[in-house]
């Protein structure tokens, strides 16, 4: 009897998290830099809409809490809160807007790349839409400009560093907290 080896194929999630834990990660395109200065501004919103002095709180509360966990573990949680957080970009009922976030976030297994796509393209701009009439238009030339300076600042420095330790995940998981 002849045994063939066994072909293991790796989701290109786990190649992705392989390049990360080793830090072989490839420097941002100038699409992902794009893709970041609507993303990231996008965060600062919640600053303008809701209460500031709970906001901040949230935000400090939870940098302090979530950076005593190691880096695994806030990606777990970071996982958790997007998937309750992403099911605001549909309407309906709870349980179809569960099943659409957790289909976009199988998406990502196979596609790691599409997930900022996504959340520029779409997240960002349903979340600019819903708060638009709650800003003024200072507001909006704030956040423009954010977004311009978030582009440079990225071609600038490499935050690679800090992605690696998940030293921004509490940043979205304050901002997630906030916006529900």
């Amino acid at each position: 009897m002849i045994v063939t080896p066994f072909i293991k194929k790796t989701l290109p999630i786990l190649k992705k998290y392989n390049r990360f834990q080793t830090n072989n990660l490839q420097p941002l395109s100038k699409y992902h830099k794009l893709c970041l200065s609507v993303i990231v501004p996008h965060g600062t919103t919640d600053i303008l809409v809701f209460n500031k002095n709970t906001c901040l709180i949230n935000y400090f509360s939870t940098f302090c809490c979530f950076n005593f966990f190691n880096t695994n573990i806030k990606f777990i949680f970071l996982l958790f809160y997007s998937l309750y957080h992403i099911r605001n970009d549909v309407s309906g009922v709870f349980g179809i807007k569960m099943l659409y976030s957790f289909l976009v976030h199988c998406s990502w297994i196979y596609f790691p790349e599409s997930s900022l796509t996504y959340l520029a393209w779409i997240h960002s701009i349903l979340h600019y839409k819903k708060v638009l009439p709650y800003i003024t238009r200072l507001d909006i030339f704030s956040l423009i400009c954010f977004g311009i300076l978030t582009y440079f600042i990225l071609s600038i420095n490499d935050f690679s560093q800090y992605t690696h330790q998940g030293y921004l995940i509490p940043i979205v998981i304050s901002h997630i907290i906030n916006i529900n």
